[in-house]
């Protein structure tokens, strides 16, 4: 779910605190290790601009360069879905890598889908920062 809106209150310190605004929400379920199959993932969103966009991908074992993947888009109320799993094209192709505590992540990154009706492109940098801003010990990396 790239956007919903949502609405209600939160209660923080005794104080409460209204909203109405969009968020995001996701979740994988099972099991698996996103290492084995060179998981890649972004969120952009544009409040402004009524937008929001959420892509995932992951490689093929025992191809060269396939990936499986996914675009799904929240524009001005409309929910765009364009991926393998709905029929349409996929294609993604790492451009530049970066090794992060051994491990390898696409940092450059360019997205080709499209379906009947739609067609996107598009190239994305992502860079490390801090471990898990937060600082709850959860050992994440955060790219931006």
């Amino acid at each position: 779910m790239p956007s919903a809106r949502v609405s209600g209150s939160i209660q923080y310190n005794n104080q409460s605190f209204s909203i109405d605004t969009t968020a995001y929400h996701d979740h994988n379920y099972g099991a698996w290790a996103t290492n084995l199959f060179n998981w890649i993932w972004a969120q952009f969103h544009r409040i402004d601009e009524e937008f929001s966009l959420v892509l995932g991908s992951y490689h093929v074992p025992t191809t060269e360069g396939t990936y499986i993947g996914y675009v799904f888009i929240r524009w001005r109320g409309q929910r765009i879905k364009i991926g393998t799993l709905c029929g349409d094209q996929f294609h993604l192709k790492p451009l530049e890598w970066q090794i992060v505590d051994g491990r390898k992540y696409s940092i450059h990154t360019k997205v080709e889908a499209f379906s009947q009706r739609y067609k996107v492109n598009i190239e994305y940098k992502a860079r490390v920062s801090n471990d898990n801003p937060g600082g709850r010990g959860l050992g994440l990396k955060v790219f931006e």
